[in-house]
C-alpha cells in the first residue's frame, strides 16, 4: 500500500505521534511534573481551578503551534521538491 493510500485509510496520523519519553525529554517532563506537584500543593481550591484553566489554554496554544509548524514544514518540503524537479534552472545543460 502506498503512503497516500495509508494516509487516505487513516493508517497515518501525524498528530498522534508521541515523543519517546527518554533522555532530555524524560528529564524535563519529570522536572515539570515535580514542580507542578509542588506548586499545586500550595494552592487554594480557587487557585487550583485557575491553574487548571491556564494549563488547558496553554495546551490549546501548543496544539495550534504544532499544527502550524507541521503545515509550514510540509509546505517547505514541497517547495524543496518542486525546486529540485524544476528543469528550467538546470546548471548542467
Amino acid at each position: 500500500m502506498t503512503t497516500l493510500e495509508n494516509f487516505y485509510y487513516g493508517n497515518i496520523s501525524p498528530h498522534e505521534n508521541i515523543v519517546k519519553q527518554t533522555g532530555l525529554f524524560a528529564k524535563a517532563l519529570n522536572k515539570l511534573s515535580k514542580n507542578e506537584d509542588n506548586l499545586t500543593a500550595t494552592l487554594s481550591d480557587e487557585q487550583k481551578s485557575l491553574f487548571d484553566k491556564f494549563n488547558e489554554t496553554n495546551s490549546k496554544l501548543c496544539d495550534i503551534s504544532e499544527k502550524e509548524a507541521f503545515i509550514r514544514g510540509f509546505k517547505l518540503g514541497l517547495r524543496f521538491m518542486f525546486e529540485a524537479m524544476d528543469d528550467s534552472s538546470d546548471e548542467f545543460e
